[in-house]
């Protein structure tokens, strides 16, 4: 399960949970994730695109 390898590689839980239900949501649609939270870095497989402020 997609989910189950992305919180293995990032070694999530607690409140990385939710972070990574949305990255695999994105991994699974083949689209990057764009957000301000740093947390998704933490995720190799996952396209992750930090906006500028």
């Amino acid at each position: 399960m997609l989910l189950r390898k992305l919180c293995d590689e990032a070694d999530a839980s607690g409140d990385l949970i939710p972070d990574a239900v949305l990255a695999a949501i994105a991994v699974g649609h083949h689209c990057a994730v764009v957000s301000l939270d740093r947390d998704f870095a933490r995720f190799a497989s996952v396209r992750h695109i930090r906006p500028p402020l």
